[in-house]
């Protein structure tokens, strides 16, 4: 467990308010600022008028006219296929290639790569999980792994905390909705304190 990290598996130095503060960012921050990318709103009034016109008009074609129906729907699955195959034959022909061979930095100049893993009821996976991650191809000193559990999932937050190595435990306070990318939200925004960077110079 890092040290950067309380008993209750929140990082050091958040309070209660902030936590709370960072977990409603987390829940509800994209759709204050950018409403139209966030998921919140399932299906507009439009698209729902537009599917039902479509799922009527497929209907009354089927009934009509079963055979045409049944070739139309044959013809749009095949040029679905055909198209896609296109575009990815050419999206493999125009893409450009990096022949260049990485360059061999010392270990002191790579950056720091911070890695998030959002686990829920999920603590038979942690050993073999952390083994793999322990696998990269990177120094551990310049791995900072942030293990993301649920404030309701005692079982893997008790196995995230014993294991040694690179990781920290963030633990995310209960909210809705309960989704890993909320739960890796909530690590992005509980982000140490101006006093945490002193104290880390």
């Amino acid at each position: 467990m890092g040290e950067d990290q309380e008993p209750d598996g929140s990082v050091r130095g958040s309070a209660p308010a902030e936590r709370d503060l960072f977990a409603c960012e987390a829940e509800q921050g994209l759709r204050r600022r950018m409403p139209g990318l966030s998921a919140s709103t399932v299906i507009t009034n439009a698209q729902l008028i537009c599917l039902l016109t479509a799922l009527f008009v497929s209907i009354v074609f089927a009934i009509c006219w079963p055979q045409a129906a049944l070739a139309a729907l044959i013809a749009m699955s095949s040029l679905h296929f055909l198209l896609s195959t296109l575009f990815r034959g050419v999206l493999s022909l125009i893409a450009p290639r990096d022949n260049r061979t990485p360059a061999d930095h010392a270990d002191e100049r790579l950056p720091i790569y911070t890695i998030l893993v959002p686990l829920y009821r999920e603590a038979h996976v942690v050993p073999s999980l952390a083994q793999a991650l322990r696998g990269l191809a990177y120094p551990p000193s310049k791995l900072d792994i942030k293990i993301i559990v649920e404030a309701d999932d005692p079982e893997t937050t008790a196995v995230a905390r014993q294991l040694k190595g690179p990781f920290h435990v963030i633990c995310v306070p209960e909210g809705q909705p309960k989704t890993k990318p909320r739960a890796c939200n909530y690590a992005l925004w509980n982000v140490p304190f101006l006093s945490e960077f002193r104290e880390a110079a």
